[in-house]
């Protein structure tokens, strides 16, 4: 992925309380996905070394006649333009199974369908062996789609440091 660098340099900026958010009924964090999406816009805005693409969050298409009224968490793009197409990423703050098949599918979509180079599945605050666990045998279904090499998962464990991406077809449980 081309923007793989400025992505992952941009999770590991995020503070602590923004992957897991201090509350009175919990001290040590809630998980809140829009929370950790905006410091991540404005973490992956700093760390973006190029005027050619422009990083919008939730950028809604429903008035384009090619895409079903989807909107990932980000886009990477040139606006105005299929041209540069560059990333789709979608943000996870729990692995419920059918919501990230959901996002999988949604990725593999933008890819195929909408000519983006690549897509990135980015769960955050889940420790990598229980991402693992629950959803490896997924991963692995997934792998031997086509395009299975330009989908990458980003994890963004508790501990704060994503240093393990990978791409779906190179995914493995051990």
């Amino acid at each position: 992925m081309k923007y793989l660098a400025s992505i992952e340099g941009a999770l590991n900026s995020v503070e602590q309380d923004y992957i897991l958010v201090p509350a009175i009924h919990n001290v040590d964090g809630l998980s809140r996905e829009r929370v950790f999406c905006y410091e991540l816009y404005h973490q992956t805005r700093k760390k973006l070394r190029t005027k050619k693409i422009i990083i919008h969050g939730e950028l809604d298409k429903s008035g384009y006649p090619d895409f079903n009224n989807e909107k990932p968490d980000f886009v990477f793009h040139k606006p105005g333009s299929d041209a540069h197409n560059a990333v789709a990423l979608e943000v996870k703050v729990e692995i419920e199974l059918l919501n990230i098949q959901r996002d999988l599918d949604k990725l593999f979509r933008f890819v195929r369908n909408y000519h983006y180079m690549s897509a990135g599945l980015i769960i955050v605050g889940i420790d990598t062996e229980v991402i693992k666990r629950v959803l490896g045998s997924l991963f692995i279904a997934y792998r031997e789609w086509p395009d299975s090499e330009k989908i990458f998962l980003l994890f963004l464990p508790r501990s704060g440091n994503c240093n393990n991406s990978v791409s779906l077809k190179h995914f493995v449980l051990s």
